[in-house]
């Protein structure tokens, strides 16, 4: 099961197959408020190797998930004193506390492996292949396209194939 699959690979800081499935595709999803879709709330990343995602906004709540994985893009919906409400890139949502995350933008590479292009355009060089899975830091976003680095590899990837941005959402930082 792709959920299964996902979160094992969190936990593990695996390397994610081409097997993976898009987020959110199940039938039941598509009929529930979807804060990404929406453009709600605002994109941070995980800064620590651990970060414990609880089921309320207190350091005695229930641990539902552990992440082992520094720069994880998660989407923080709500606040509350020094804890935010995050969505995971498979739709898990909990507490988190506020220093456990940064402004830092970054993206997880959705499906299968993908292109990074020279430019922003489909009929640009290819420059590199970058599995499924893949977290990297983005620091621009123009229409269809954003700049990614993972690793020591740098281009441009279709937005559509990443999590952690907004639809239409054009930023520089």
């Amino acid at each position: 099961m792709v959920g299964a699959f996902f979160r094992g690979a969190l936990l593990a800081f695996i390397a994610v197959s081409a097997n993976a499935a898009p987020v959110g595709t199940s039938t039941q999803d598509s009929a529930r408020y979807d804060p990404v879709a929406a453009g709600d709330g605002q994109f941070m990343s995980i800064i620590v190797d651990k970060a414990n995602l609880r089921a309320a906004p207190r350091q005695d709540s229930l641990i539902q998930w552990v992440y082992v994985r520094s720069g994880l893009p998660v989407l923080v919906t709500e606040q509350y004193d020094n804890w935010r409400k995050v969505i995971d890139p498979e739709g898990v949502s909990g507490w988190m506390r506020a220093d456990l995350l940064a402004e830092r933008r970054t993206v997880l590479v959705l499906e299968r492996t993908r292109t990074m292009f020279d430019r922003p355009r489909a009929d640009a060089n290819p420059e590199y292949l970058v599995e499924a899975g893949n977290v990297g830091t983005v620091r621009l976003c123009q229409e269809a396209w954003c700049r990614v680095t993972i690793g020591s590899a740098t281009g441009w990837i279709l937005r559509t194939h990443l999590w952690g941005t907004f639809d239409g959402e054009d930023f520089d930082q």
